[in-house]
């Protein structure tokens, strides 16, 4: 073996050792986290159910549907397809939609259950489901912040 092959090994050992021991230092730390992570986890999940809930209770459309007026075309009534939450119908039912599809895809990603997380769960938050989160975060904020704002203008 030549010095310089046997040079260039010994480097590629040392630094697959290094990413290793980084690799097993982050799952350490997400493992000593996981409870706490997955309890914020999961009431961000609540949240987002009970504000689905909360306006699901409190939607009640006043919708018609348009009238055909003496030339044959359609009257436009834009009241008639607003909520009395003051947004129009097609605009509240696809932000509601996003909200369901957003905690469907979260429910369905990893378990949100309110019981003592074992060390199965927390193993599988460390190398999987903080991952998952992650990338559903961002949707997560935005569907909160669209459901809090609609339901802040119905209290107006």
């Amino acid at each position: 073996m030549e010095p310089l092959s046997a040079v260039a090994s010994v480097a590629n050992v040392a630094d697959a050792v290094v990413k290793l021991s980084s690799a097993i230092s982050q799952f350490r730390q997400d493992y000593k986290l996981a409870d706490e992570e997955l309890d914020i986890a999961r009431n961000h999940a609540l949240l987002l159910k009970e504000e689905i809930a909360a306006l699901e209770s409190r939607s009640s459309w006043n919708y018609t549907p348009p009238r055909k007026s003496t030339k044959g075309l359609s009257d436009f009534d834009p009241a008639a397809e607003t909520s009395p939450l003051g947004i129009d119908e097609s605009s509240f039912a696809r932000a509601m939609s996003t909200a369901r599809g957003l905690l469907s895809d979260i429910e369905s990603a990893f378990p949100l259950r309110s019981e003592p997380h074992t060390w199965r769960s927390k193993v599988r938050w460390a190398i999987k489901d903080k991952k998952v989160l992650a990338r559903l975060k961002e949707r997560l904020q935005s569907a909160e912040s669209t459901l809090q704002g609609i339901i802040s203008m119905e209290q107006l």
